[in-house]
């Protein structure tokens, strides 16, 4: 085991394509209506960096979302000639799910929250209703929602125990009340083959018992229903300054997942109250162009007939 007592950081961060949720609040009434419905808009999303999905009219749209984060729709750009109002709610009538309407000048759009974590697929409904003059309903559309709740973590206070979800993991501290997990720089040779020269970080295996004690631990843990549909897959990449110094393998050490070569790893999803097990190596200290962090990133992906359009969401190390 490498006993210099040379260590990398490593850090939790919640970051990526996820709009901040402090603004929503559980309402006893889930919706705001105010102004008109424009039309006509050009191609610029107003959803920002909250992820954006599809509904139609007169029609049922699926997604999958990650608990705590946000959907948006654009419903400027479904809204049938005449509308003049929309009406938005939780169709199990309760407070599954948050929706909260945003109206300005030139676009409408639904920001749609919950911390609710489904049990059975598609169990949250949010219905949307365009309404024309004197309230008469012109065309509906309904999104169907499974939403799971995702957790990457590792040992954030230095405990020798993975901290479940701690809210630490977004910042790294020094010192001996500090946070943010260690990685140690697998810099020793621990394979008893006479024959390997080679440090344990100039190759891409676990020699035996002693070189696992140089990696830390890793949990990617989940809940929601048993299973989510084919065309979603978890994903774990790190970030580009990462990817050249460290090495994740499964909780045997046996497969190798990520490597500065391989910088996406596609995983299952473990299910309801599921877990999988990590573990990751540094392969180098820090020097002049690497400053000794690593970030490692959980993605839930959609995966769609055509490659380029597929979408993808992370949540990070």
């Amino acid at each position: 085991m490498n006993g210099r007592g040379v260590f990398l950081v490593f850090t939790i961060l919640i970051a990526g394509s996820f709009a901040q949720f402090d603004r929503f609040r559980d309402f006893k009434n889930n919706v705001e209506l105010r102004g008109r419905l424009p039309r006509g808009r050009g191609h610029a999303s107003p959803c920002g960096q909250t992820r954006q999905v599809p509904v139609n009219l007169n029609s049922v749209s699926q997604e999958v979302m990650v608990a705590g984060r946000d959907l948006c729709v654009d419903l400027s750009r479904i809204s049938p000639p005449g509308s003049k109002k929309v009406e938005a709610f939780d169709m199990n009538g309760g407070v599954n799910v948050i929706v909260t309407l945003e109206h300005t000048p030139i676009y409408t759009i639904a920001h749609i929250h919950s911390r609710n974590i489904s049990r059975n697929a598609f169990d949250k409904k949010v219905m949307f209703q365009f309404m024309g003059e004197k309230g008469l309903l012109l065309s509906e559309a309904e999104l169907h929602i499974t939403v799971i709740w995702l957790s990457l973590d590792v040992d954030v206070d230095r405990d020798g125990v993975v901290d479940f979800d701690s809210p630490f993991k977004k910042s790294w501290k020094y010192g001996p009340d500090g946070h943010g997990a260690i990685v140690f720089a697998n810099m020793d040779k621990d394979s008893l083959d006479p024959a390997k020269r080679f440090r344990d970080s100039d190759d891409d295996f676990v020699s035996n018992s002693n070189d696992i004690l140089d990696l830390s631990e890793i949990l990617v843990q989940t809940d929601g229903p048993s299973k989510i549909p084919e065309d979603y897959r978890l994903t774990l990449f790190m970030d580009d300054d990462s990817t050249p110094y460290a090495r994740v393998f499964d909780g045997t050490g046996v497969k190798k997942l990520l490597n500065p070569v391989d910088k996406v790893a596609f995983i299952d999803y473990p299910g309801s109250f599921g877990v999988h097990e990590y573990l990751i190596e540094a392969l180098s200290y820090p020097h002049r162009y690497f400053n000794g962090f690593l970030r490692l990133n959980l993605g839930l992906e959609k995966v769609t007939a055509t490659p380029s359009l597929s979408t993808s969401w992370k949540t990070s190390l």
